[in-house]
């Protein structure tokens, strides 16, 4: 199984598995955007579906504000720990969000709107930063070729590509 995917994607055996395991990474990174973004649009419409220009002109400013922390925070801090300390800190805030929104209900939905599109701008651009840092252009090279099989690749049902 493992030679076949290794010619399949032009992937050396000693590529295969850091490249494998960032494809993972960002695979689960917009999984989770797609799905967040899913039910925060959904919780937000359903209690303010007239204030939604104000959250996304709200959204694009909280994004910017993180990613300037973030940007800042990069060069203090090593790559891993930057990675790993933001990537609980998103799970700490959806977790959170969970616990208030169980609890106290509407005025959460705004928050959860904001925090999914801000998961969404930076977790993924983390990957890449990681990937650039991790990996040779030809594993860049192998990720992208196995990321891109698994959005082209025809659907079982009709046999057409997902794109």
């Amino acid at each position: 199984m493992m030679s076949y995917l290794e010619k399949a994607l032009n992937v050396r055996r000693q590529e295969f598995r850091p490249a494998s395991l960032l494809f993972l990474y960002l695979f689960l990174a917009i999984g989770v955007y797609i799905m967040g973004q899913t039910v925060g649009d959904a919780l937000f419409l359903s209690a303010f579906p007239t204030y939604l220009p104000q959250v996304i002109i709200a959204t694009a400013i909280v994004v910017g504000v993180f990613t300037s922390t973030y940007i800042q925070l990069s060069n203090r801090l090593r790559l891993e720990r930057l990675i790993v300390g933001s990537l609980l800190f998103f799970a700490l805030g959806f977790a959170v969000f969970w616990s208030v929104t169980r609890f106290s209900g509407r005025w959460a939905y705004p928050f959860i709107y904001m925090w999914v599109y801000m998961v969404g701008a930076l977790v993924p651009a983390m990957g890449w930063t990681l990937a650039n840092c991790c990996l040779t252009t030809r594993e860049q090279h192998s990720m992208i070729l196995t990321r891109m099989l698994a959005v082209v690749a025809p659907d079982a049902h009709t046999h057409q590509p997902r794109v």
